[in-house]
């Protein structure tokens, strides 16, 4: 794939690396009956009409932070050091990976997160057929120029997606338990020997133009 096609695919890097999956692709390389039942237990999708609904209400909700993710925002600012009151265990295990000054300048959303979360289902989706190629593709494109308008680097990106997961409480795909098996996945994109990013295009390339948003028809389900 080009440059630009893998810095789609890689907006769901430590999702995949977590999932053991590859980034060869567009598509999910996991086996179809893994890829349906993740489908299933994590995003509630069990028909291509399922998919696109939530495709669309994703799309739509990139970036929206709760109350209560606010207050914990506001708490780890507030404290901004390890075993704080108040502060979600995600947050407080990042305080590992970055100072306390990196995590104020911009780190502390849900954005990368949701991007990480939409890339991967984008792709799990194109591999059951739940998603057409050009589909996929403008998903990802759209994903693509909303990250580089609000992150810089991998490793912004990536920790941002860290925050993110700590933020939210009920953790949404994964269980508590498994926030140190996701934040291994950091390191393991920004320094593996095999990273794919040094082949991705820059996140200073020249952005393509926004594609079609939520309101195409392909990302609304059939009445």
């Amino acid at each position: 794939m080009s440059p630009e096609q893998l810095f789609g695919c890689l907006l769901s890097a430590n999702f995949a690396v977590l999932m053991n999956d590859n980034f060869n692709q567009l598509a999910s390389a996991l086996p179809e009956h893994r890829v349906r039942r993740l489908l299933a237990e994590h995003w509630g999708i069990e028909t291509r009409a399922d998919c696109l609904r939530v495709i669309g209400q994703r799309v739509e909700q990139l970036g929206k932070i709760s109350p209560a993710e606010m207050q914990a925002v506001a708490a780890w600012l507030e404290e901004q050091r390890p075993g704080g009151e108040g502060v979600r265990p995600g947050l407080r295990s990042t305080v590992g990976l970055a100072s306390g000054d990196e995590m104020s300048h911009g780190h502390l959303s849900v954005l990368a997160w949701d991007i990480q979360q939409l890339a991967y289902l984008v792709r799990l989706a194109h591999a059951v057929g739940h998603v057409s190629r050009s589909d996929a593709e403008a998903v990802l494109e759209r994903l693509a120029v909303r990250a580089r308008m609000h992150f810089g680097s991998w490793k912004v990106y990536s920790l941002a997606a860290l925050v993110g997961l700590g933020m939210r409480g009920a953790m949404e795909v994964f269980e508590t338990s498994a926030w140190e098996r996701y934040s291994r996945t950091h390191s393991i994109l920004l320094r593996g020997r095999c990273s794919p990013i040094r082949f991705a295009s820059p996140w200073g390339a020249v952005a393509p133009r926004l594609p079609a948003d939520a309101s195409h028809p392909a990302f609304k389900a059939p009445a």
